[in-house]
Parts: structure tokens; sequence; C-alpha cells
């Protein structure tokens, strides 16, 4: 039949307990590893989502007004895009403002980030 545990034998042993710490510790170990390099790679992919957004704006700008307009301002020192901008005449097809990061261009629209 069954074994009845007495009241004595209650609870984990200490090899119990050293065992599963040891094992969650590897476990939080190679999962901090495979985590680690996760942030620079989101930073750099929002940049160039940002980036490829503000060109996009640009080039929106310049067809909607052709033939009329066939040039942009350009913006030699790198800013952040904001709705007070008077030299981003783009700026109403962009989705949100100001932009996260920093952004020149020249007249010909080709956007570039310091």
């Amino acid at each position: 039949m069954l074994r009845r545990i007495n009241k004595g034998e209650r609870g984990f042993t200490l090899v119990e307990l050293l065992v599963t710490i040891a094992i969650l510790g590897t476990l939080f170990g190679i999962v901090t590893l495979a985590l680690n390099g996760l942030a620079n790679n989101s930073t750099a992919n929002i940049k160039a989502a940002e980036l490829s957004q503000v060109q996009t704006a640009v080039d929106i700008y310049l067809a909607a007004n052709y033939p009329g307009t066939t040039a942009v301002t350009a913006r030699t020192a790198a800013a952040v895009v904001a709705s007070a901008d008077t030299d981003a005449a783009f700026k109403a097809y962009l989705r949100s403002l100001p932009t996260q990061y920093s952004y020149s261009w020249d007249t010909a629209g080709n956007v570039t980030q310091p």
C-alpha cells in the first residue's frame, strides 16, 4: 500500500533545493546571454525605420507638388523634425512629430542621419 508520511518528513531536502537553485541559475544565465544584444538591435532598427519614414515623407511631398516643386529647402545641420520647422515643408506627411532622432537633407530630398 501507500506509505504514509510522518510529521517529521515534510518539505524538501537541502540537496533538492540546491539542485533546483542551480538549474534556475543556469537557465537565467542562458536567457541573459540570449537577450543581451536585443536592445542595441532594436535601437538601430528604430533609427532605420524612422529614417525611411522621413525619406518617404519627402518623396511624397515632392511627388504631390510636382511639377511646381522639384526641390526642398536643404537642412545641413541635423535636427529633430518638429511641427514648428519652416524648412520641413514635408512635415504634413509624417505620422508623428517631433521625430525621435535628428536628420538632415539636401535640396534633392536625400535624407541622412548623422
